[in-house]
């Protein structure tokens, strides 16, 4: 599944702005990620974008920045659930499932205390979901926009990674 879920007897978690970036062929899906009090949900929500692949970098970034600025914790757990079961109807999927298996998936963060984006490109498990590697240096980008989008259409145009054995 794309959410994490955590046990609730854990400390709140400390949040950092996050989005994530869906495509397939023909569109791209910008969520900002948003977490619950107790750190038990991570999902996705408002504000919600769908492009066209065709897309310019400045909208593509716009968006990333719009998202990272309105990732927030605090979530009631029903606030969770309502907003993560929203998100595949919004990009015309009826599942999560749907989404898992049809669309590719690219996370951004800001990195905590630095003017930084963290760009990660996904890769999906053979028995599904996604995960990633290690941060890298390439995949970071300043908070401007047009840098933002730029780096997420190279991604998006180097096409999707290697599927990984689960």
């Amino acid at each position: 599944m794309v959410f994490s879920k955590r046990k609730h007897e854990l400390e709140p978690v400390t949040w950092f702005p996050q989005c994530r970036i869906y495509w397939n062929a023909n569109r791209i899906a910008v969520a900002a990620l948003h977490g619950d009090a107790v750190g038990s949900w991570s999902v996705e929500g408002d504000p919600m974008v769908l492009l066209h692949r065709s897309a310019s970098a400045s909208n593509v970034g716009e968006a990333v920045v719009r998202s990272l600025r309105a990732s927030r914790s605090g979530l009631t757990p029903e606030e969770a659930e309502s907003t993560w079961r929203a998100f595949p109807q919004f990009i015309g999927e009826f599942t999560w499932k749907a989404v898992e298996t049809g669309w590719e998936l690219i996370c951004v963060s800001e990195k905590p205390g630095a003017n930084v984006v963290i760009v990660y490109p996904m890769h999906r498990f053979e028995d599904g979901g996604w995960g990633c590697e290690q941060h890298d240096p390439e995949y970071e980008s300043t908070p401007d926009p047009e840098e933002i989008g730029k780096l997420v259409l190279r991604i998006i145009g180097e096409g999707p990674p290697q599927v990984r054995p689960g």
